[in-house]
Parts: structure tokens; sequence; C-alpha cells
């Protein structure tokens, strides 16, 4: 695990509801890290030990610069989108387990809802450099909330599903799943979960083996697993989602 304080390149909104914000971390970004990892930003002055961090996935990565992207949802996130160019950010990871990428040439669909998109640019891009096909599905309520084509890969086959028909196909993501589930060999979601449910009830019974693996989000105060906020109940009992997570295989807990 690396500490480090990082530099803010930039810090901008992307859309209606997110920002991203790129962050100079020369020492996490020559450590490496998985698609599906995330690292623990503390959102208040360097010298203030006062707050928590948050956990952010990684999204996106350019030689010694990092991205995340992130909606304001509390003081946290809102004393983060006011960082500007120059300022420093302490933070430590990677952290958590990340996805795991076929190591044959496979057919992967990517499902992201809402802010749960933030980690899918950078498993597309690994996973076009490892030689397989990504398509990407995005859903958001309306088209002021999906990221722009300009975020992904040209090789990707973007779709888009707005609830509100703005952008796309209408409905919830999870309604405009079986041309693609029968395409994919492996399915990967991030999102609310509410999504997961449908997912699940979606392949249950399909015989497919398509190994669907979610990233969960719960409350961590920590990271790595000493405070236990994060413990969530899956079939093989609790388990924390900062460590034994955040990648977990649908099935397992729903």
């Amino acid at each position: 695990m690396i500490i480090e304080k990082a530099t803010v390149v930039s810090n901008e909104s992307i859309t209606t509801s997110s920002f991203v914000l790129w962050l100079e971390a020369p020492k996490l970004s020559r450590h490496g890290y998985k698609p599906g990892q995330f690292a623990m930003l503390k959102c208040s002055n360097l010298n203030d030990h006062t707050g928590f961090s948050r956990a952010f996935s990684f999204h996106k990565k350019d030689g010694d610069r990092i991205a995340f992207l992130y909606s304001v949802v509390g003081k946290g996130t809102d004393w983060l989108s006011n960082k500007t160019q120059g300022e420093q950010i302490e933070l430590y990871g990677p952290l958590g387990k990340g996805y795991l990428i076929p190591t044959t040439n496979s057919r992967l669909l990517l499902l992201g809802g809402g802010i749960g998109i933030a980690p899918m640019p950078e498993m597309a891009s690994v996973s076009l450099a490892k030689g397989h096909q990504v398509t990407v599905i995005m859903g958001a309520s309306t088209k002021t909330e999906l990221l722009p084509n300009s975020y992904w890969p040209s090789e990707v086959e973007y779709l888009t599903v707005t609830e509100d028909g703005s952008h796309g196909l209408r409905g919830v993501l999870t309604e405009h799943l079986e041309q693609a589930v029968n395409w994919a060999s492996n399915i990967y979601a991030c999102g609310p979960e509410p999504m997961f449910f449908a997912l699940a009830k979606t392949l249950r019974g399909n015989n497919r083996r398509q190994q669907p693996e979610i990233l969960m989000e719960a409350p961590m105060p920590c990271g790595w697993g000493l405070c236990y906020s994060c413990a969530i109940p899956t079939k093989h009992g609790m388990k924390l989602c900062c460590k034994d997570g955040p990648s977990f295989k649908l099935f397992e807990v729903y």
C-alpha cells in the first residue's frame, strides 16, 4: 500500500452531478492497481486529523496522473469539489480486490449505473489492451448525467440508457440487457443495489456461466478491514466490502 500527498492537476465538473479529479500521484501510479480497486482520499486539510477518508474507485490513468470520478453527496465530497490546481490531497491505496479479467480473449460486458460508471473507463482500457472485446452500457436519469463519448476508447461499443429517454434507450439499464447478455462471455457491474437485484433476476438460470462480478458499496472509514463498518451479508457469511471486496461474485450476494 502507498501513502502519498498527491497534487491536484484539475478538478472539473464533467456532468450535472459529477466531477473528475486528476491527481499527480507518481508513487501510487507506478505501484499500479487493478480495475475495481480503490484509494482512500482524505477529504480535509492535511493538518486536520479529525475526519475520515473517503473511498473512490480508480477512474482513469495517464502516466503519473490518476483520475477519480465522484459526486458531491456530503461534507467530504463538497470539500473535495473545491480543491484547485496545485493543492495537495493525501491518499492511500490501492485497496480491496478488483475485477478478475479473463486470461483468454473474451467478450466483456461492463454495466455502470449512475456514478457506478466510475471504474469502467479504466476497466475498458485494461481489457482492450489484453485483447478482449468490450461493450459498455451506462444508465443515468437523463443525458446530462452521462459521461461524454470521448471518455471511451474508440474500440468500445458504448450504449446508453436514460430514465427520461433523453439519450439512448428509455428506462433503466437492466431493462435492456437481453441482446448484450447473449453476446457476453463475462459481465461486470457497478451501481446501486436495485440494479444488482434486477441483474441477478435477469441472469439467474440462464446457464451461460458468465460469472457476473459486481463492485459493492458500503461505508468505509478505514478501507483495510480494521473498523468493520463495511460488513455486508453474503451467502458465505458476513464479508468486509473493503477487504474481501469490493468485487464480489453477483450470486454470492444476491
